[in-house]
C-alpha cells in the first residue's frame, strides 16, 4: 500500500525542535566547562587540555608500569595496589567528583599504614592535607626546584620546574624534604617532602601542575616523576606493582570522544533528532484511508523461458525443443559462412572450419558429428531425445557458438 509522507503536523514539530535545538547551544555555550579554568584545572588523566594528567598517564603506561585508572572511593583501594597517586582534588565540579571527606581521608591513610605508597600533588588545602599537618603557600611566581638531599628517587634529577611557586608553608617536624625551592631562602622551602606513616609512606609534593600536560616535559620533570612512581611499586624482586590514578577526587572523565568534544548542547540536540525521527516515523508508517493494491510486478524474460521449457518437458517434446537450438545454431552458421541453410551438413562444416578456424579439420569433423547427431534425433521424434541427452547436445551446441564466436553466447542452460 502507498504511505503517506511527512504531514504539515511533522514539518511544525520538526522546526519547533530545530528551533529548540538552537536556543539549547547559546545556553549551554555560555554554561562553565566542566573541564574548569585555568586556576583550577581537572587533574584528570582522561583529559589532554593544558592541566590534564593525560601525558603523564600515558608516559607511566609507556615505561612499562601496570598503571590503572580508580575511580571508587579511598575505602575500596585494593590491598595489592603499591602506589596510588592523587592530584589536587575537583571538589563542586559535579556529584561524581567530591572533595575530600574526613571518612575518606581515614581510609587513605588506612591504606597507607598497611604498607602503601601514597603520591599526592596537591596545590590546595583539603581533609588530607589537614590529617598530615601540611599546609600549601599561596601560589608566587614560577621556581626551579632542586634536590635537598641524595635519594633513590631523585638519582639524574637536576631541577624540576614548578610553574606555580608552591611550596609547603607548614610540614611536621618528622616530614623529609625531597626537592626545595631556593630562591626564597638560602636552605630552601619545601616542595616535595616523604612521610612515613605505619608501614607505608606518602610523597606530597605542594605542586600538581609539575604533573600536567603542559610542563611535564620541562627539565626533569618528567624524570623525577616516572622514577618515583618506578621505584614505589617495585616488589623487592624488583618487579613493578599496580599503580593506581584517583580519578575519584580528581574529577574523573570521559575520554574526549566524539560524545565528549560535542558537549551538553550536541547531547541535546542529537536527544531531539532522535525524538523527531520517532515520531515522523510514527507519523509516516500510519494508514489513513482505504489500503491501495500494490502495482504489478514487471516480468521477466526468463519466466518465458522456464515455462516453455516446463511446457516442452510436459508434453515430452524433446524434439520440439531440440530443433528450436539446432535451426537457431545452423542459421547463424551459415550466415557467418555466407551459406544457404538447406546446404547439405558436410560442406557446411568444411566451409566454417575453412572461414572461422583456418581449415581446422578437427572442428569439422566435431562440427559435422554434432550437426547429424542433431538432425538425426530430430527425424527420430520426441522418444529419441531424453532430457539428459538433450541438455548435452544443448551443451555442446553452446561451446561451438563460443568457439566460433557466432553470438548468442549466453551462459543459461536450457531447461
Amino acid at each position: 500500500m502507498r504511505r503517506r509522507g511527512i504531514g504539515g503536523d511533522a514539518l511544525l514539530l520538526l522546526i519547533a525542535i530545530i528551533l529548540f535545538a538552537g536556543l539549547s547551544f547559546q545556553i549551554s555555550s555560555h554554561a562553565p566547562s566542566d573541564h574548569g579554568d585555568d586556576s583550577t584545572p581537572r587533574r584528570t588523566t582522561n583529559s589532554s587540555r593544558p592541566g590534564g594528567w593525560r601525558a603523564f598517564f600515558l608516559l607511566l603506561q609507556g615505561s612499562g608500569l601496570p598503571v590503572e585508572r580508580w575511580t571508587h572511593r579511598p575505602s575500596a583501594w585494593p590491598a595489592d595496589a603499591r602506589v596510588i597517586v592523587c592530584g589536587s582534588d575537583y571538589a563542586g565540579a559535579h556529584d561524581d567528583a567530591p572533595g575530600w571527606s574526613e571518612g575518606e581521608t581515614e581510609s587513605a591513610l588506612k591504606w597507607v599504614s598497611a604498607g602503601g605508597n601514597l603520591i599526592l600533588l596537591s596545590d590546595r588545602q583539603n581533609a588530607v592535607t589537614e590529617a598530615l599537618g601540611i599546609t600549601p603557600a599561596a601560589a608566587a611566581s614560577k621556581s626551579t626546584l632542586t634536590p635537598a638531599q641524595p635519594a633513590d628517587i631523585l638519582v639524574g634529577v637536576r631541577s624540576v620546574s614548578s610553574p606555580d611557586g608552591r611550596f609547603w608553608e607548614k610540614k611536621p617536624g618528622r616530614a623529609v624534604s625531597l626537592l626545595v625551592d631556593r630562591s626564597q631562602t638560602a636552605h630552601g622551602v619545601p616542595v616535595a617532602i616523604v612521610l612515613a606513616h605505619g608501614k607505608g609512606r606518602i610523597y606530597a609534593v605542594a605542586s600538581a601542575a609539575i604533573a600536567d600536560n603542559t610542563h611535564l616535559g620541562e627539565q626533569d620533570n618528567a624524570r623525577f616523576l616516572t622514577q618515583m612512581v618506578a621505584i614505589l611499586s617495585a616488589d623487592p624482586a624488583g618487579k613493578p606493582g599496580r599503580v593506581l590514578f584517583d580519578e575519584y577526587h580528581q574529577g574523573y572523565d570521559d575520554d574526549e570522544t566524539l560524545w565528549g568534544i560535542i558537549g551538553p548542547a550536541g547531547h541535546m540536540i542529537v536527544y531531539e533528532l532522535v525524538v523527531l525521527a520517532l515520531v515522523a516515523g510514527y507519523s509516516a508508517g500510519r494508514r489513513f484511508g482505504l489500503p491501495e493494491p500494490l502495482p504489478t510486478p514487471q516480468r521477466v524474460s526468463s519466466e518465458y523461458v522456464r515455462s516453455l521449457a516446463d511446457l516442452y518437458r510436459r508434453g515430452r517434446a524433446g524434439d520440439a525443443a531440440l530443433e528450436g537450438i539446432y535451426r537457431s545454431f545452423r542459421r547463424d552458421l551459415c550466415r557467418a559462412i555466407g551459406m544457404p541453410q538447406e546446404a547439405p551438413v558436410t560442406e557446411v562444416a568444411l566451409a566454417a572450419a575453412a572461414s572461422l578456424a583456418g581449415g581446422d579439420k578437427d572442428l569439422a569433423n566435431r562440427l559435422r558429428t554434432w550437426m547429424d547427431t542433431c538432425e538425426a534425433k530430430i527425424s527420430g521424434g520426441a522418444g529419441a531425445v531424453p532430457d539428459a541427452e538433450l541438455l548435452q547436445i544443448a551443451l555442446g551446441l553452446q561451446s561451438l557458438r563460443k568457439e566460433l564466436q557466432l553470438g548468442g553466447t549466453d551462459p543459461a542452460r536450457p531447461a
